[in-house]
């Protein structure tokens, strides 16, 4: 008798207990809210990220000058040791071949330090980028009740989940300029 009365307590104590699970549930559920954003289509048509990558190639191009300077006048070594190679004493022969290797290393030396530089404002760029959409992501789903917004790209199944990137587009594109520090 004694065990008949514990295991019907313990079968009603799990009756209770599942009860109350699926009344959690089926609350959480009813008050959860989903949307979903594409991540690629915010990057590839936002007004304000294409500006960010034309200041990145405007970088690069500052750059050109000083390499083309470089190269022209490594070609212009190498020109003069090809048609000298004959007729040039050891002495000149050996200052042109020091001189060419010197205007190398000088050509990698600036090639590093553009990419250095531009690896540099590449990062604080999407950084920047990033930290804003970060935060009208965030507004956009508190305004509109959202309990949580995931990346279409790594989502395997939605169906008829909201899709806030064009919200996000034009909420980004209209958010004040960032100081990006490119020149």
């Amino acid at each position: 008798m004694k065990k008949t009365g514990m295991v019907f307590g313990c079968l009603i104590t799990l009756i209770v207990f599942t009860a109350c699970l699926s009344t959690a549930n089926v609350s959480w559920a009813q008050a959860a809210k989903f949307a979903q954003i594409n991540l690629t289509d915010v990057s590839s048509k936002s007004n304000k990220v294409k500006v960010a990558v034309e200041q990145l190639l405007k970088m690069q191009t500052a750059a050109s000058p000083k390499m083309e300077t470089l190269t022209t006048e490594a070609k212009k070594l190498e020109a003069d040791l090809e048609k000298g190679k004959d007729t040039l004493k050891p002495a000149e022969k050996e200052k042109l071949e020091n001189d060419l290797t010197q205007k190398y290393q000088e050509m990698q030396s600036e090639q590093q330090a553009v990419r250095s530089k531009l690896a540099v404002q590449q990062q604080a760029i999407q950084t920047a980028i990033m930290n804003q959409i970060q935060q009208i992501i965030d507004k956009v789903a508190k305004d509109e009740g959202y309990s949580a917004v995931f990346l279409k790209e790594t989502m395997i199944y939605s169906s008829g989940m909201p899709d806030l990137t064009e919200m996000v587009i034009k909420a980004l594109d209209a958010a004040p300029a960032l100081d990006l520090g490119a020149k």
